[in-house]
């Protein structure tokens, strides 16, 4: 697959006692050797492969592994596989039909999309918080790029307006309404929009959310080329205000719908969950919030998503699943200590 993308795969073990010293530095010394070493080989720069690589491939089959990734996937996209932890046939199996099935998916959006792009260069793809947009996003990019048409995600975070206590909207309790779209400039994005299909060029705004503030002066410029597609990828992105101004933009809506049940159909974990978990990872590791602060604003989250999001779902040309059984696994490593540190 990756030969077929003119990718080079190479092997990233670190077999050396030379690279255990600077692993130890951020793993327990009990964590095996070879990864230790992994990770003393890339924070120590000393392996120019792994300062060239645009991807790092992990999977699942041990703890230590699993720290490796998390701080690995801090330089370069990390691609997390769960490898089952028996050899049972059902498990294998279970995991290769889980692995097609999702492939499938985000074929079948990008086949759609590019199917889509004489009428609009811009697909407008939403869901609520944690629902795996910035993620499932990305993917179609990858599979629209192996089609030869070059796409570019954008988040629409960035869009957010610098906040000013005097202006912001608020909820009825009178507190900052973080999930309303009035919090993002609508008029630029509707602006840059219009811009990008008629072929002109824009300069894509970033924020600071630790500073709670937009960036011009770090602002990127874009433009698209003849078969070239812009994801503008965010929870408001199906609402009237947008879709209204953009008929013609092709529209995603991603959600993480499947429950985790047992063998015998009982639901062990709620899919409403896992888009919690999802973003309390994220919250931590992109933009400086600890699991207590996303605790905190998740009732206002689940509200906004009633008011802001739900509604508009059925403006979608295609709606997409993002769950995937084997993820609670792959977060449990990430979400556990961050709720033990939770006062």
């Amino acid at each position: 697959a990756w030969a077929a993308a003119n990718g080079i795969v190479t092997g990233l073990c670190g077999g050396s006692q030379f690279w255990v010293p600077g692993g130890e530095k951020v793993l327990p010394k009990s964590t095996c050797p070879l990864v230790k070493a992994s990770v003393g080989a890339r924070l120590g720069k000393t392996c120019p492969f792994f300062r060239i690589a645009d991807m790092y491939v992990g999977e699942t089959t041990c703890d230590g592994k699993k720290k490796a990734w998390e701080i690995l996937g801090e330089d370069v996209p990390m691609y997390i596989m769960d490898l089952p932890q028996m050899k049972r046939e059902k498990d294998i199996r279970k995991w290769a039909e889980e692995i097609a099935a999702f492939a499938r998916k985000v074929q079948c959006a990008a086949e759609k999309i590019a199917g889509h792009r004489n009428e609009s260069r811009i697909i407008l793809l939403s869901g609520p918080s944690g629902s795996g947009k910035t993620t499932t996003a990305l993917k179609i990019e990858e599979a629209l790029d192996h089609m030869g048409i070059e796409t570019h995600t954008v988040s629409m975070d960035n869009y957010f307006n610098t906040l000013d206590p005097e202006t912001a909207p608020r909820n009825r309790e009178g507190a900052i309404d973080y999930e309303s779209p009035f919090c993002l400039d609508v008029d630029l994005l509707n602006r840059q929009f219009s811009m990008l299909d008629q072929g002109e060029t824009i300069h894509v705004p970033k924020y600071e959310f630790a500073r709670q503030m937009r960036s011009d002066i770090l602002s990127q410029p874009m433009h698209l080329g003849p078969d070239e597609l812009a994801i503008f990828e965010g929870i408001h992105a199906l609402n009237d205000i947008i879709v209204g101004k953009n008929p013609h933009a092709f529209k995603l809506y991603i959600a993480a719908r499947s429950n985790l049940v047992d063998d015998d159909g009982n639901i062990v974990f709620e899919h409403a969950w896992l888009r919690l978990c999802r973003r309390i990872v994220r919250d931590y590791k992109f933009r400086g919030s600890d699991a207590a602060f996303t605790l905190k604003m998740w009732p206002n989250v689940c509200r906004g998503e009633k008011l802001y999001i739900s509604p508009y779902k059925e403006n979608a040309d295609l709606m997409f699943d993002s769950s995937l059984a084997f993820e609670f696994s792959v977060l449990k490593p990430f979400v556990v200590p961050l709720l033990q540190a939770v006062p």
